[in-house]
């Protein structure tokens, strides 16, 4: 076990025996020693020893100048006796600490010591004189003390200047990028400068430069309309990145009519992942914020039942389970601010009354259908998939956040909970893991198995849920 750690003792123990003169070699190191920054330490596994030595490519003239220091200290102390005799050190002691002094097996007095260190002091200094008469201007500006070499800002931005390299914040190039993105003539340059945007609209600082240098009605209203799908897909990126736990870049795009566009898109593009990423921008924009909330119901509600129960066809999955998910993060927003708010904001929550908008969509209806859909998939197979398992996951959240909003309607549900909570806690004990199986799969299913026991109860919460509810009312 090795370390960089130096052990240094600017000051003696109380009454030292000798300085430890160190080599390139390691060399163990006593108790009374005094040892000097300087040196590479280390206790020796074998014998549990301390040991030091130099640090490679040490001459150890630095390590002999600190002990130069230290000695001359000592020797100044000792001119005063008073403070050796109030100390409790004698003349005696200090004697021994000059005199026993070796390295290797030649021991060193104090004056031999001296003249060791004025020696090498010596050849020092006069290398460093006769290379510093040859040394070349470059090599002197750089042996110059390193305050003479920092330069001012100012400097700095000129010497950049002549090398055509200008200083810009992320701002500048913001509105920059948000110009030449004007001119781009090909689908190709423009899913580039959009890519850029969007990793420098993750920052609030550059969104707001964004918003205020145009970049909603100059960048993403074009991108939004355009005929490549992968431009409509970072549209509704930038629309993200730019809003995010953002309420200025919220505000921003709420003005923009951003949110009509990206509902339009969620409606009419034929893209899932347009749709999905459309989906994505919808919900950085109305969480959190009334006014948009309000609006989505307005103007959403197409795409609402689009995203819920499809047209003439059931919608994908994934963009199914995220616009529950949504509806149930809003729910909970708003059960979960009714006592942290200020009456303005209970006003402009009252304006966007969300449950009487999902209720005419038939949201509570949705869920208990989804349930008895689970629940006979359950029956049929013997088990849920994974993809099944998350959508049950997303049910049980879009109920608790629902709070009272779907109680009669849920209570034709809960059969179907009761027998999905028994299938999920006995399908495992009645499916013990196999010993061919490879330990990556056992790992696999134990993961499983933890995942179907926590919904199970989860439903289990929801059942004694509604079993409180009919107790209160009796």
């Amino acid at each position: 076990m090795e370390t960089e750690n130096i052990k240094q003792e600017n000051s003696p123990l109380k009454s030292p025996s000798r300085i430890f003169i160190p080599s390139t070699e390691w060399k163990v190191v006593n108790d009374d020693d005094v040892i000097f920054n300087g040196l590479h330490y280390r206790i020796n596994m074998a014998t549990g020893l301390k040991e030091a030595k130099l640090m490679d490519g040490s001459d150890g003239s630095k390590y002999l100048a600190a002990a130069k220091h230290w000695l001359q200290a000592q020797a100044k102390k000792q001119t005063d006796t008073s403070s050796h005799e109030a100390e409790g050190v004698s003349m005696q002691e200090y004697k021994e600490i000059f005199d026993l002094m070796e390295d290797e097996a030649e021991v060193l007095d104090h004056d031999s010591f001296l003249a060791s260190v004025k020696e090498i002091d010596d050849s020092h200094s006069s290398v460093g004189v006769q290379s510093e008469d040859k040394a070349s201007p470059e090599l002197k500006e750089q042996q110059q003390p390193s305050g003479s070499k920092f330069r001012t800002y100012e400097e700095l931005k000129q010497e950049l200047a002549d090398l055509n390299l200008i200083m810009e914040s992320e701002q500048n190039v913001v509105a920059k990028k948000i110009l030449l993105h004007l001119d781009l003539t090909t689908a190709d340059e423009e899913i580039e400068s959009l890519t850029d945007l969007e990793y420098l609209l993750h920052n609030s600082d550059n969104a707001l430069a964004f918003i205020d240098n145009g970049g909603f009605e100059r960048v993403v209203l074009p991108s939004l309309t355009s005929s490549s799908v992968e431009v409509r897909l970072l549209g509704c990126r930038l629309v993200s990145a730019c809003v995010q736990n953002f309420a200025k870049g919220q505000i921003a795009a709420y003005e923009a009519k951003l949110l009509n566009h990206l509902v339009t898109l969620l409606i009419d593009d034929q893209e899932t992942s347009v749709k999905s990423a459309a989906l994505s921008g919808i919900g950085s924009l109305v969480r959190h914020f009334p006014l948009a909330q309000q609006q989505l119901m307005v103007l959403g509600q197409e795409a609402l039942r689009v995203s819920l129960f499809g047209l003439t066809e059931d919608p994908p999955a994934a963009l199914r389970w995220k616009m529950v998910r949504l509806l149930s993060d809003l729910l909970a927003e708003r059960h979960g601010q009714q006592d942290e708010v200020s009456p303005e904001r209970l006003e402009q929550l009252a304006v966007a009354d969300l449950e009487t908008s999902l209720t005419a969509l038939g949201w509570c209806q949705f869920l208990v259908q989804e349930f008895k859909k689970l629940e006979e998939n359950f029956t049929a197979a013997d088990s849920l998939k994974r993809q099944q398992r998350s959508a049950l996951e997303a049910l049980l959240q879009a109920v608790q956040s629902s709070g009272g909003l779907c109680g009669d309607d849920m209570r034709s549900a809960l059969p179907h909970l009761r027998l999905l909570q028994e299938k999920l806690r006995g399908g495992h004990q009645q499916e013990p893991h196999q010993d061919t199986k490879d330990d990556a799969s056992d790992d696999f299913a134990d993961g499983d198995e933890a995942y179907e026991t926590e919904l199970a109860n989860r439903i289990l919460r929801v059942l004694e849920m509604y079993d409180n509810k009919d107790k209160d009312e009796l």
